[in-house]
């Protein structure tokens, strides 16, 4: 039993860091799309200028993927509650 209450509260906590992500990300869309200056990576030590497009369209994939990983958690979660 104390296994699977461990086991709940380590996915409670890879959901609750998917979540902070999602919501970095969704704010990081919302702030490019309504800015008309210029976007920039940073890769390293270095900030690269990229294409607005490019910027959205990378933060659109790792949104869809963090959507998957949450949602993935979501259904341990409810099979480990429902046990």
């Amino acid at each position: 039993m104390a296994e699977k209450e461990v086991l709940l509260q380590q996915i409670l906590m890879q959901k609750q860091v998917l979540e902070a992500q999602l919501e970095e990300i969704n704010n990081a869309i919302k702030e490019i799309e309504e800015s008309n200056g210029k976007v920039y990576k940073i890769l390293g030590t270095y900030f690269l200028e990229i294409p607005k497009e490019k910027a959205l369209e990378e933060l659109n994939e790792k949104k869809k993927l963090l959507e998957i990983r949450l949602d993935a958690l979501k259904k341990q979660e409810e099979k480990l509650k429902g046990e």
